[in-house]
């Protein structure tokens, strides 16, 4: 009798055991693939009210300043618009303005701005770029365009010999990871 009591408080154990791995499974399972909002507690994204114009391409995003480095909070940061990552120099200062954007992503992702550098390849030297705030507009003259590793983070560089640099970033090739397509303008001065 005192066996069977025991028994059948191990399968009792087990079965909860079991329950709960079920749930867990059950759970992960059901995740959305997109989270419905920013990951942590690391608050929304920044909205700036500057605009990046991309005149050629006849295309505009609203810049969102980014407020962490983690991947999965810039993912998030992508569907409101452009990110210009942080650390990075200001439009119009000394430095590196670094922004980056999707050129394309999964049509079930959320955001507006799933393509909105899906052209960025169609630039060439001497093009302009605009970076418009409710102060004045920056403008910017593509000098160079490059298609770098993944994990290239020379790119990053604020080091500039004092000029004030943009560069766009987009996966490249289009639809996939593997590289990025880095296109770097320098402000003009009037």
């Amino acid at each position: 009798m005192e066996h069977n009591r025991r028994e059948e408080k191990k399968i009792t154990a087990r079965q909860s055991w079991m329950l709960i791995a079920g749930l867990v499974l059950v759970c992960l399972w059901h995740q959305p693939a997109y989270p419905a909002q920013a990951p942590r507690d690391m608050g929304l994204p920044i909205r700036s009210g500057h605009t990046l114009m991309l005149p050629k391409l006849a295309a505009s995003a609203p810049i969102v300043y980014a407020n962490s480095h983690n991947e999965d909070d810039i993912q998030v940061f992508l569907r409101s618009g452009v990110v210009h990552l942080l650390g990075t120099a200001e439009p119009g200062k000394i430095g590196n303005c670094y922004i980056v954007g999707h050129s394309s992503d999964y049509e079930q992702a959320p955001g507006g701005y799933k393509t909105v550098f899906a052209r960025l390849p169609d630039l060439a030297i001497g093009d302009e770029i605009q970076i418009r705030t409710p102060e004045r507009v920056f403008e910017y003259s593509v000098v160079e365009a490059r298609v770098v590793e993944a994990n290239d983070l020379s790119v990053l560089t604020q080091e500039t010999g004092g000029r004030k640099l943009l560069t766009l970033q987009t996966s490249y090739p289009i639809g996939s990871a593997k590289q990025r397509l880095i296109v770097v303008a320098q402000q003009r001065e009037k």
